[in-house]
């Protein structure tokens, strides 16, 4: 933990945190973890640590996409191994579970998860075309434009998936709310992470207008629609689940405390 962020979190909240990190970091944070500030604290990140030092010794590419398949299998197989030893001890054999269509939702086929689709193809758009424009010239934003576009480009499909996983995971403690205690509900800091990504993706577009509207005017009409969609997202967010915004001191964003940074 950054020596400067300990010193503005009691005991009880570092600690916290600290299990957060060691337990399940990305249910908690973006995954941006080029920029974190926890990395060295963070399960996820050393064990991609020691995957790359892993590779590098036995000579392999660590950023080869058929290494990273090849560990993901791995990492498969052993959940399904600890999976099957759970329902052994439970006396349940995986061919007797019947799973049926109907005990799952669609959360793809909700208005706000095809918004956020819709946003994500937009953004997406937008950037391409952006780059295609300033491909032959360097001008004197250019640097400061390409940090904005990283941040809307990752944050632009995270968006998505966070819906996805805030509408199952909202479904899952609504039928296992008799039998289950949610200490911290997965769906209010998964759609808090979505809300604080889609107020990231603003300030990004608000600057990039601010930077390229004087040169091309063109672009304030896109990125006025994209902001409009966003504003739509974001109360589709509140009025579903109205305690997203109020979990913000629970994540990490940005590589830091959302709530601190």
């Amino acid at each position: 933990m950054s020596k400067g962020l300990s010193k503005t979190l009691n005991k009880k909240q570092e600690k916290e945190f600290k299990r957060f990190l060691e337990a399940a970091p990305f249910n908690f944070c973006d995954g941006f973890c080029d920029r974190c500030n926890f990395a060295g604290t963070c399960s996820i990140s050393r064990q991609e640590l020691a995957f790359q030092l892993k590779r590098q010794k036995e000579g392999k590419d660590p950023n080869d996409t058929n290494a990273f398949l090849e560990e993901l299998s791995k990492n498969f197989k052993k959940i399904i191994f600890f999976l099957e030893e759970e329902l052994k001890k439970q006396g349940i054999k995986p061919a007797e579970i019947e799973i049926k269509e109907e005990d799952f939702i669609k959360p793809e086929k909700e208005l706000i998860c095809r918004e956020a689709l819709k946003l994500n193809k937009l953004i997406f758009s937008l950037i391409r075309e952006i780059e295609t424009d300033l491909e032959n010239t360097r001008p004197w934003y250019l640097i400061s434009l390409q940090l904005e576009i990283i941040d809307l480009s990752y944050y632009s499909g995270f968006i998505y998936n966070k819906l996805i996983r805030a509408l199952i995971s909202k479904d899952f403690e609504r039928k296992n709310k008799n039998n289950m205690e949610f200490v911290i509900p997965d769906s209010e800091i998964s759609s808090c992470l979505a809300l604080c990504a889609l107020e990231n993706s603003e300030i990004c577009l608000k600057n990039i207008l601010n930077l390229i509207n004087e040169v091309n005017v063109k672009y304030k009409v896109k990125i006025d629609k994209t902001l409009k969609l966003i504003e739509k997202i974001k109360f589709g967010i509140n009025k579903r689940f109205p305690k997203a915004k109020y979990f913000k001191d629970k994540i990490i964003f940005h590589g830091a405390f959302y709530s601190l940074s």
